[in-house]
């Protein structure tokens, strides 16, 4: 980062003094944060303090600087030049939003009293210990002045002011910074007491923020700012600055100094960085290849899978994708159509996806990755070659929602194969979990690689294939050559927020240092015209790579930096999470605020989701034992590679006893069962004569036979083993109490309501749920406050044919307005004996009729956590008084509106009615007839006219639920003639003909249903 910090000044001695104590103050802060110092930006210093500073100014500079939270307002003010800014100060300031650069510093006075109120609450309710210890040590060396402290906050704007800035930072659902939760605690304890704002004139420069080709300056001053008033006791989490910059340590740069003298960069170096070299055209053939892949996998099939998705891909976007995946090295590669490196990410961001910008050319993200590629190469020169963007590819096209639904849709894991496999990837750089994920699963899933693992496999190049149209039938050396090797690295946002530890950029520093090296010597295989050399794409050629990548790392001390660093990161992240949790807990137990969700439930709740889809994704053991079948299917979950599988020895060694243990498992066995109890079995050493089961229970439950004095040696005696486990089994055995069948049934209710009877349910979304037998589903769902829950004595009816283990969703893909019922695999649930039956739908207005304060607060919060709207006579009813809601009189002008639009206009409606009983045949004469007619007449004017189905389906139901239960027996006549006064219409009926059903012959009578609207 370009900032000058030591100008050339002609000062008096003391001056001069006093001026480079500030400045390495400053470079000392800085430093300590790992950002880099250039000679380019003007002084910080001298923009501050001015052109004609004398001894004064800089003394003042260095008293805040030394110590900015025991400064007052006025001193700070006097120093830095600063401006109290109120709404009539902005306007006399006229600062325009959107083309400057707006420094300013927020402060807020706190007594001594208060300070410990809000510091006591908020370290009760948010993981920050680190800040709050910077500040009771600065307490400790900075004793109080008028027992006073100063908490502030620097910071830039561009695009809004600094007061609408702090406007947008302390609404209710800011993101949830330092700042935000320390005001969230302060408006608790001290709601009267606010913020004042300070804008720092003298550093105002055009420009904007995201500004790319700015970047240093417009950063550089922030950042200065920020180090200034001494980050360690600000409200900033943040070091400042949009873009993130790391300067690597010296020892860490000068590790692969050898590998660098021994020129064994170089390829890595000219293939990325062009030094004025012929340029090569781009393939316009290849480029359409790669866009019509994506086409059909974003156009046609993602759009297919999941429409939201799909809908936001435009031809301007398949036309960008193609031509970010295609590499724009200037060095020619020999081996063929092989891409050396493709890094392969998580998504795109929302500015680069509406910008059609790449990854490279302005996103933070994309900016530190290419400093961080920089330094490893530690230029020398003034001018830094070009750099030369390699193949990308984004896993998701475009940004998905903060909460995806479910697994990764299929169509992005094949595009992205599809991509590997017309590149010819041989080193594929995962960004971020998801990426990693989908490369460990071999493009077949995303699901072998475990979040836990994914912290210990930072760095560690590994042999994948991205062959997605595996077949476990075809023998793999007569198959395509798709093997890659792929080193799974964070994803640079990871630092974009938060606190931006060194520590997580040190490693991503290093990750990037390994990466190089493999590419050198990847781009060195290629170029090398010999027999001796594997064609790339086979197993021969990528363990190639990594013998000669282990070769040259052992003259280095990098693996040890490498594991020191990744050690590190896990032991920070790992602490953050336990921080937050006990925050999380502490919140709940002092102030009865549980955070944003039902924390205390939800990993109980998730783990029997995960559970069950893993019970899925596993599946039955297929066929009989030993065939081909079922060979097929292990060798699928062999290429799959799941968590739990790498946990059995023989999986991972490769021994026939785990090709033994799955090909002779029952037919139809669990699998997901079957390997968790192998695990058990297998991780223990079996001792002479026994199973590995067996050893279990002796090392662990069995007594040494009477009079053995030793130690454990006897276990090593086949007869005495089984001895004591013969004895253990038939003790056991004898211990067991008979239990009567009423206690067998007790314990069985028992587990079934441990199971399904206390799912705590934040959101419809995908949430297991269980149908008894008798067609209901019983929930129990969060209000508003995530504190209290409730459940329906009555529960949801949905049918005695749902039966069984569901879920039960609210899909806008499906309905916007209703909960669906759902397999566990995400699928509609269908009766077995219906396939063809249509989706189980719970509408809006039912949930809202039986359930208001319950299943529907439930779901007006998962609306709204979608971005959805309820429907508008939905929020109509639901503003009415509870007295009100659903009126009589509310339902039938709804359908005169709806169906009836003209005033004294006929709307006539034929309807069919059984000839079934005496009192029925009354209905030729069209005076007593039964009101559940006027059901079955609007139903059928309704299947009549799709486009109107959607609108009156909830008053045909609603109103046949008010006729059967209120007036089912009541004459049509004496019901509409005392309302027609009140509800403007009238009523005619009369019967017109009969018809026969040929293949019941049951007979009908055809009535004719005239309503007219008066009014």
């Amino acid at each position: 980062m370009d900032i000058d910090i030591e100008p050339e000044l002609h000062l008096q001695n003391v001056q001069h003094t006093v001026y480079y104590t500030l400045v390495r103050t400053i470079e000392d802060r800085l430093l300590e944060s790992s950002i880099s110092l250039s000679p380019n930006t003007e002084s910080f210093v001298d923009v501050v303090a001015g052109n004609n500073a004398d001894l004064g100014d800089y003394q003042s500079l260095l008293q805040v600087a030394r110590c900015s939270a025991s400064c007052t307002n006025n001193e700070v003010q006097r120093a830095l030049g600063l401006v109290h800014l109120q709404d009539q100060a902005e306007e006399q300031h006229h600062l325009p939003p959107n083309d400057h650069v707006y420094y300013y510093v927020r402060s807020i006075e706190l007594s001594k009293d208060e300070f410990e109120r809000v510091i006591h609450r908020y370290s009760n309710e948010f993981s920050d210990s680190i800040y709050i210890e910077n500040l009771r040590e600065h307490l400790i060396n900075h004793p109080w002045r008028n027992d006073t402290i100063y908490l502030r906050y620097g910071g830039c704007t561009s695009h809004t002011t600094p007061l609408q800035r702090l406007h947008e930072d302390t609404l209710p659902g800011a993101s949830p910074t330092r700042f935000s939760n320390f005001y969230r605690s302060l408006h608790h304890v001290l709601p009267d007491k606010q913020f004042q704002v300070f804008l720092v004139p003298n550093l105002s420069i055009q420009g904007r923020l995201e500004d790319y080709d700015t970047r240093y300056q417009v950063d550089g001053r922030e950042q200065i700012l920020i180090h200034f008033l001494g980050r360690s006791t600000l409200l900033n989490s943040q070091p400042g600055g949009y873009y993130r910059y790391y300067q690597p340590l010296n020892d860490d740069i000068q590790s692969i100094q050898p590998l660098r003298d021994a020129q064994n960069l170089r390829n890595a170096e000219q293939y990325l960085f062009n030094e004025q070299g012929p340029v090569q055209p781009p393939d316009n053939a290849h480029v359409q290849q790669l866009q019509e892949i994506y086409n059909t996998g974003y156009r046609i099939q993602l759009l297919q899978e999941v429409p939201y998705y799909g809908g936001l891909i435009t031809n301007d976007h398949v036309t960008f994708f193609g031509n970010q995946a295609y590499p724009k090295t200037q060095r020619p590669v020999r081996g063929g159509d092989v891409t050396p490196i493709i890094i392969f990410a998580k998504d795109i961001t929302r500015t680069d996806f509406a910008l059609l910008r790449s990854f490279f050319d302005g996103s933070r993200s994309g900016a530190i990755t290419k400093d961080l590629i920089t330094e490893v190469f530690h230029f020398q020169q003034q001018v830094i070659p070009q750099f030369t963007p390699p193949a990308f590819h984004d896993l998701w096209p475009c940004r998905p929602r903060s909460r995806q639904r479910g697994d990764l849709p299929q169509s992005l894991i094949h595009t992205s194969g599809r991509i590997m496999q017309n590149l010819r990837a041989a080193l594929i750089i995962t960004l971020g979990f998801s990426p990693a994920s989908v490369g460990f699963s071999n493009f077949q899933g995303c699901y072998s690689l475990g979040v836990n693992e994914y912290s210990t496999s930072l760095g560690i190049p590994q042999i994948i294939d991205y062959d997605y149209q595996y077949d476990a039938g075809r023998q793999d050396q007569q198959g395509p050559r798709f093997k890659s090797i792929m080193i799974p690295h964070l994803h640079p946002g990871f630092v974009s927020y938060g606190s931006a530890d060194p520590r997580i950029l040190r490693l991503m520093f290093l990750c990037w240092c390994r990466t190089l090296i493999l590419l050198d010597i990847i781009i060195e295989l290629l170029n090398i015209q010999r027999p001796g050399v594997p064609e790339p794409g086979t197993t021969e050629f990528c363990q190639q790579v990594l013998n000669t990548w282990e070769q040259r790392e052992s003259v280095t001390d990098l693996p040890n930096r490498i594991n020191e660093a990744r050690a590190a990161v896990i032991n920070l992240t790992s602490s953050l999470a336990t921080e937050r949790s006990l925050s999380r807990l502490s919140r709940s137990e002092l102030y009865g605020q549980p955070p944003p969700g039902p924390g205390a439930y939800v990993s109980l709740e998730y783990g029997r989701a995960s559970m069950a889809s893993k019970r899925e994704r596993y599946g039955l053991a297929a066929g009989r034992p030993n065939s081909q079948e079922r060979i097929s299917q292990r060798l699928r979950l062999e290429r799959a590679r799941y968590p739990e599988l790498r946990r059995l020895p023989s999986f991972v060694n490769g021994l026939d006893e785990w090709r033994i243990f799955f090909d002779n498992l029952r037919e139809d066995t669990v699998i997901f069962n079957a390997i968790l109890a192998r695990i058990g079995v297998e991780n223990i050493v079996p001792l002479a004569g026994l199973t590995r089961g067996q050893t279990r229970i002796l090392t662990t439950r069995c007594q040494p036979p009477v009079g053995w004095t030793g130690g454990n040696e006897w276990m090593n005696d086949p007869e005495m083993a089984m001895a004591a486990f013969s004895q253990f089994m038939e003790d056991l055995r004898s211990r067991i109490p008979a239990v009567s069948p009423n206690e067998l049934r007790r314990r069985g209710g028992l587990g079934l309501l441990a199971r399904f009877g206390h799912l705590f349910i934040d959101f419809f979304i995908r949430k297991p749920v269980r149908c008894d037998r008798n067609g209901k589903v019983h929930l129990q769902v969060f209000l508003d406050d995530f504190v209290q829950h409730r459940a329906e004595p009555e529960g949801i009816f949905v049918g005695v044919q749902y039966q069984g283990n569901r879920m039960i969703d609210l899909d806008p893909d499906i309905c916007d307005h209703a909960l669906v019922l759902k397999n566990e695999d995400n699928t509609i649930a269908r009766p077995a004996n219906n396939p063809n039956e249509e989706a189980k739908l719970i509408y809006d207005w039912w949930l809202l009729l039986h359930s208001r304060d319950g299943y529907f607060a439930c779901f007006r919060r998962t609306v709204q956590e979608l971005g959805l709207n309820l429907r508008n006579y939905i929020q109509q009813e639901v503003d009415r008084p509870l007295a009100q809601q659903f009126s009589w009189r509310n339902i039938i002008n709804r359908f005169l509106t709806t169906s009836c639009p003209v005033l004294n206009t006929n709307y006539m409606f034929l309807t069919q009615r059984r000839f079934a009983s005496r009192r029925t045949r009354t209905h030729r004469y069209g005076y007593q007839v039964s009101l559940r007619v006027i059901y079955t007449e609007i139903s059928t004017f309704v299947n009549n006219d799709a486009q109107l189905a959607n609108t009156t389906e909830f008053e045909r139901i609603i109103w046949n639920m008010y006729l059967q239960e209120a007036n089912l027996r009541t004459q049509l006549t004496r019901i509409f003639k005392s309302n027609e006064q009140a509800v403007g219409f009238t009523l005619r009926t009369e019967r017109t003909g009969s018809t026969v059903n040929p293949q019941t012959g049951t007979q009908y009578s055809i009535h004719q249903w005239t309503f007219r609207r008066t009014r």
